[in-house]
């Protein structure tokens, strides 16, 4: 009866979470309204509207026995945890989990949830795709030490996403986000040839193994990579 009932629950939160993402008020009413107000509220409004949204991402145990309690925090999800993906997502997009997580840790903190995200098996594609956007649109640079590490596991959770290749529309936002990252910044340059980016261009661009989305975005790295002779050397030597 227990789990039947969490199973309920679940559904009933993924239902009022469209409902209140456009769902009845359209583009007028959306989640993204709800976190733009959040730093203009009083502190017990922003307690109330942390408790909803932390009720529709519904971060609880894959176990359906267990009982669900609603803590109102946005913490990193356990590897025996699930969560609204849904919710996740829009949450995501809209900079909400980035500026909670970093309420805690430094930017850091933010790269090693995206890194956890990615990694997980059961996260879908879709919302892995949602994760390389968000990625794509951080603001690092090797200004600092917290930026340099964030930047670092950026790489290493993109290359693993590329390795794996578990999804072609999440390699070609893979490869995308890698663009970004690199574009003038030839210190990471250098850290994605360490890592092995060479031979797995040399895979990515075989037409007979990836659609054209992904042999663009290829080539597209491939320009990026090889604006100086020695990384050029490299790339022929793969």
């Amino acid at each position: 009866i227990a789990k039947d009932k969490n199973e309920w629950v679940c559904r009933v939160a993924l239902y009022f979470a469209h409902i209140l993402d456009g769902g009845l008020f359209g583009s007028r009413f959306t989640l993204s309204h709800i976190v733009e107000v959040l730093p203009v509220v009083s502190a017990q409004t922003e307690n109330s509207l942390s408790m909803i949204l932390s009720w529709l991402l519904h971060v609880r145990n894959s176990d359906m026995k267990s009982t669900f309690v609603v803590t109102g925090e946005f913490k990193q999800i356990g590897p025996e945890e699930q969560c609204n993906e849904f919710v996740m997502g829009a949450l995501l997009e809209d900079g909400f989990i980035q500026s909670q997580v970093q309420r805690r840790q430094r930017k850091i903190g933010f790269a090693m949830y995206c890194q956890a995200m990615l990694a997980r098996e059961s996260v879908s594609a879709r919302l892995k795709i949602t994760i390389c956007r968000v990625v794509m649109r951080l603001n690092l640079t090797e200004a600092d030490q917290d930026a340099k590490e964030c930047l670092g596991l950026a790489l290493m959770m993109l290359m693993e996403v590329l390795r794996t290749n578990a999804h072609p529309l999440l390699n070609v936002y893979a490869t995308a986000t890698l663009i970004n990252l690199t574009e003038r910044q030839e210190a990471l340059k250098l850290r994605l040839f360490s890592m092995g980016i060479a031979k797995l261009l040399v895979e990515m661009l075989d037409p007979m193994q990836g659609d054209d989305d992904q042999l663009y975005y290829g080539l597209t790295l491939l320009m990026n990579l090889s604006s100086e002779s020695r990384y050029r050397v490299l790339l022929v030597g793969a």
